[in-house]
């Protein structure tokens, strides 16, 4: 099927309350259990782990928050 993914550079509790909003994560779940990743921490993942690292988490996430252009890049490759 067709897993829609939020790739934005808003703050990452805007960016849940939109996927909530547009049922792109489940509204009833707590924002603390929703997986999401801001870009700086995504930077860091790339440093530590590799692509491979990326690969592998993109497509648990669903929202992608404070993403800078080449997060953005790299997140649509990784899909």
């Amino acid at each position: 099927g067709i897993q829609v993914k939020m790739i934005t550079g808003d703050h990452p509790e805007t960016a849940t309350a939109i996927a909530k909003q547009l049922g792109i994560v489940n509204p009833g779940l707590e924002n603390h259990q929703i997986i999401k990743i801001a870009g700086p921490d995504l930077d860091k993942m790339l440093e530590q782990g590799g692509e491979e690292a990326l690969d592998k988490f993109v497509m648990s996430c669903n929202v992608f928050a404070r993403a800078s252009p080449q997060n953005k890049i790299s997140i649509v490759k990784s899909l």
